[in-house]
């Protein structure tokens, strides 16, 4: 196996190593209870291939070993694995060194912050110095990037503790206040507005994922294929690819040469889709934005198409290529708010200055939207890459209004009430704010 001359084992704690949680293993011992060896017990045996696979991860070392845990005071607090006990004891020239220095604060703003709040509350300091770290503080309060605060937790309004428990009072969307909305931002309002809120308005989404990191790089290989004049073989994409996976995040090799893999499988399904299509494409990622008025609230609607394309009856057609793992019904693709709002801005003109290129702009009473299609580059049916339709959207004959506007209206309604409420529904299972959720039973209080 790999090897280097010096290895750093960390994080070796008693819940970690050994993971007795019961599974299918990577050595695959739990196969001889299978097998009708019925001495081996599943916990006894969880064990020894525990102790194996830290033995691997310590002998990887040429010449220096550090393993490092954390052993807290309190009864409860993290401890070491027993593991390191018995490395040291199995090698008597080994030995263990306790660090009980504090351990600096990370050089990022927020770790700034962190410091300099603490000098107020040092008694030790003079005056003078806890008058700097006010000076500081309010400096980067005041720091803007375009009209967003650089560093708002800087401001005393915004640290934890301070301020009062928020009463129906304070409204997030104050009338005066434009709201924005793109189209994956109402399609999360719409599955669950308590989910859109923390993530999207308060933004207390956890890091970015390497599934979104999946996405983006399929999806930018995929704009870079259809903005050529013969399309590239899978071979030249891979090339692209491989130049930037190693910045995606996994947690092994093994898993990040997997994905690898279907990210390969995507692209040879987006060739084939592409191939196969006779509609022209006459934009990819385009951006659009208009500000309109709903439900008496000025809002600013927002989005980028991955593809517009013409039908050879003068049609414009939205496509979405989603990486997603499962496919969505038909029905609620129908109703799905992102390739409507994407419709939406066709039909009221948002896009005309990427159409007026290919073809002339309608006339008022003339429907120039020709559907959505939602493109799975991840799944296949009969050998064909996956597809799932959206009709074009039209207005109803006797309101003049479309599905698309009620929609909206719903939405914009909801955020200007300031009540975000939790909807159960199948997202749930991925959802970044159970523990803020009073729907679910890790959902618990969040003001201590």
């Amino acid at each position: 196996g790999l090897e280097w001359d010096f290895v750093v084992v960390a994080d070796v704690q008693a819940d970690v190593w050994p993971d007795m949680r019961q599974r299918g293993t990577l050595l695959q011992a739990d196969q001889l209870v299978a097998h009708d060896i019925e001495d081996v017990h599943p916990l006894t045996t969880t064990l020894a291939e525990e102790r194996r696979l830290f033995y691997v991860a310590i002998t990887r070392a040429r010449q220096r070993l550090l393993v490092t845990a954390v052993g807290e005071a309190s009864e409860n607090g993290s401890q070491p694995s027993r593991f390191i006990d018995e490395l040291i004891r199995a090698n008597p020239t080994l030995s263990a060194t306790a660090i009980t220095a504090r351990t600096p604060r990370p050089s990022t703003l927020p770790g700034l912050v962190a410091s300099l709040r603490a000098q107020l509350l040092n008694d030790g300091l003079s005056k003078a110095e806890r008058d700097i770290a006010i000076q500081i503080l309010g400096s980067l309060a005041s720091e803007k990037v375009g009209e967003e605060l650089l560093v708002p937790t800087a401001h005393p309004d915004n640290w934890w503790g301070v301020r009062e428990i928020s009463g129906e009072d304070v409204h997030p969307f104050p009338p005066e206040k434009q709201i924005r909305l793109s189209g994956s931002q109402l399609e999360s309002l719409v599955t669950c507005p308590l989910s859109w809120y923390l993530g999207r308005a308060v933004r207390a989404n956890g890091p970015r994922n390497a599934a979104m990191g999946f996405g983006s790089v399929v999806h930018a290989l995929a704009e870079e294929a259809a903005s050529q004049d013969v399309t590239p073989h899978i071979d030249e994409l891979m090339v692209h690819l491989d130049r930037v996976w190693d910045e995606v995040s996994y947690d092994a090799v093994w898993q990040a040469d997997v994905e690898r893999g279907k990210a390969r499988d995507a692209l040879i399904n987006f060739l084939s889709w592409q191939a196969a299509n006779e509609r022209r494409l006459i934009g990819a990622e385009e951006s659009f934005a208009m500000d309109v008025t709903i439900a008496g609230r000025n809002v600013h609607l927002s989005g980028k198409i991955d593809r517009l394309e013409l039908t050879s009856e003068g049609k414009v057609v939205v496509i979405d290529l989603k990486t997603m793992k499962s496919a969505p019904s038909k029905d609620s693709t129908q109703e799905n708010p992102q390739l409507g709002l994407y419709q939406l801005a066709v039909r009221e003109g948002a896009l005309n200055d990427a159409i007026a290129q290919f073809r002339e702009l309608p006339s008022p009473d003339e429907e120039i939207t020709g559907g959505a299609e939602l493109v799975l580059l991840r799944l296949t049916s009969r050998g064909k890459t996956t597809v799932r339709e959206q009709s074009a959207l039209v207005a109803d004959e006797a309101s003049s209004a479309t599905w698309m506007g009620e929609l909206l209206e719903e939405g914009v309604t909801r955020i200007a009430s300031g009540a975000f409420p939790p909807i159960v529904n199948d997202a749930c299972t991925f959802c970044d704010f159970k523990t803020a959720c009073p729907t679910t039973d890790e959902g618990k209080g969040v003001i201590a």
